[in-house]
Formats: structure tokens, sequence, C-alpha cells
């Protein structure tokens, strides 16, 4: 009986290894995704001004250029809001970290990155 103890707390331990390893093994594969989605914005960057050393920062300095000399407007006057409540914040950054839509993001924005998105939207 004792036997079959140790080899089952063997075998737990071992489990425990491989769960360790997996995790380990699917942060990196994440971070790997991670640089790759990112090193997609450098070459946007690169396309977009023309630079072939941009940076995904060159991409997003030319895109907020453009929205500025096309006048496009605030979420809020597209949306024609009123009042943006902090519960209405609160529940539009909760909805957005569920979405599918936002599990393609490059990197994964917490609660308060989003909700900064938001504003500056706003």
């Amino acid at each position: 009986a004792n036997v079959n103890r140790l080899e089952r707390e063997a075998n737990k331990d071992d489990d425990d290894d491989d769960d360790e390893a997996i995790v380990v093994q699917s942060s990196a594969a994440a971070k790997l995704v991670a640089a790759a989605k990112l090193d997609r914005f450098a070459e946007v960057g690169s396309l977009v001004t023309g630079n072939p050393e941009a940076t995904p920062s060159d991409a997003a300095d030319w895109l907020e250029g453009l929205v500025a000399d096309l006048q496009v407007p605030k979420l809020r006057e597209l949306c024609d809001i009123a009042e943006v409540t902090d519960d209405l914040v609160a529940e539009i950054v909760e909805a957005t970290a569920k979405a599918s839509s936002t599990k393609g993001n490059p990197v994964t924005l917490t609660s308060a990155e989003l909700e900064g998105a938001l504003r500056l939207a706003l």
C-alpha cells in the first residue's frame, strides 16, 4: 500500500512538473506571438512612413496625424453621446475585455489601459 501511495505521489509531482512546463511553454509562445504581431505594426510603420527602420510607435504617430488631418470626429460625436458616466465607461471596458475581437490584439490590455484608450477616444 505504501508503494502505491509513493508511486501516486511521484506521479503527481511529475504531473505538476508537466503543468509548470506547459505554463512556461505557453508563456513563451504568447510572447513570440505578441512579438510577431508587433513586427507587423513595424512593417506598417515602414509602409506608411517610407522609413524602413520605422517602429510600431512610428505607425501610431502616422495614424494619429492622419486622424487629425482628416478631422475624424471623436467617438462621443460619432455616437451622439451627451454624457459619458463612469458606469458607462466601466460597462464598455468590461464588454471590450470579453469581446472576441479583442483577443486578436497584439498585446493584451489591462482594464485600466482599455479605459484610458476609451477616454482618449471620447
